[in-house]
């Protein structure tokens, strides 16, 4: 039976907030902790996505003590951070709480689905190969590429970004595509296959190499493969600008994760 729209709501918020969870589990540089009612993560680099909050559960009594408390580790060690709040995180009144503490609010993330069976084979742009990453030399490049596409083609390197998606590794769950244009890496993609999930992550592509639909490209190919693996959904998390791609593919918006972030104290 295919899943509800509400079913396919909370899968979707779920498999971004596991996305992350995930990652800054396997980072080699982590501090991870779970609590009843939170899930903290840091690896000390100086940027917010890679220290954070995730699936913040508070009673509405214990709201301002739970939050102040994540918020004191941070302020502490000077690091910038990011709260996460998914459709069921709690109190209602959470966001307005910590933008009360100094977190702007960002970027609210689309949660969005695809039935892998509408996904078809299509001719790759003119110049593109996509190879499957099958060892820590690929992985590597691979994880380079993704970073330079996420900032643009800068050749300012963030180790500790690196290190921690190179830390997923790769393993019949974790399956990474590198895009060659004319031979050079310009492109990235991530299948994960997580508790009975197929979601398609760390879609990146070279600012250099943008608007010939190879991003389009990186995300269909980990969803053919997903497909002939026996997955009916799969799932993806949207920036800004991959947005209008992931539309003309298929993908519907089920759900989304509001994000807070802090600067440095």
């Amino acid at each position: 039976m295919r899943p509800s729209r509400s079913e396919l709501a909370r899968m979707c918020s779920e498999s971004l907030i596991g996305c992350w969870e995930l990652a800054y589990s396997s980072s080699p540089r982590k501090v991870i902790w779970h609590e009843p009612d939170m899930i903290m993560y840091s690896t000390g680099a100086q940027h917010n996505y890679q220290n954070g909050v995730l699936k913040a559960r508070f009673r509405s009594e214990n709201m301002e003590a739970r939050a102040n408390k994540a918020l004191a580790y941070f302020r502490r060690r000077r690091l910038p951070m990011m709260w996460w709040v998914d459709p069921w995180s709690a109190p209602a009144e959470l966001g307005d709480f910590l933008e009360s503490r100094g977190l702007k609010p960002g970027w609210e993330v689309p949660c969005m689905a695809i039935d892998l069976a509408r996904v078809k084979r299509k001719p790759l742009p003119a110049g593109l190969a996509i190879r499957p990453v099958e060892n820590l030399r690929s992985l590597e490049t691979c994880v380079i590429t993704a970073h330079r596409g996420f900032e643009g083609g800068k050749k300012i390197r963030n180790d500790r970004w690196c290190e921690t998606y190179a830390g997923l590794g790769v393993s019949p769950s974790k399956r990474w595509f590198t895009g060659f244009l004319d031979g050079r890496p310009v492109a990235s993609s991530l299948l994960l296959l997580h508790e009975g999930v197929a979601t398609i992550w760390i879609v990146s592509t070279l600012k250099r190499a943008r608007g010939r639909g190879i991003g389009t490209a990186m995300t269909r190919e980990p969803l053919l493969l997903a497909k002939e693996l026996g997955y009916a959904i799969a799932i993806i998390q949207s920036s800004k600008m991959g947005l209008p791609a992931y539309e003309r593919i298929g993908f519907k918006e089920y759900s989304r994760v509001k994000t807070y972030f802090r600067k440095p104290w």
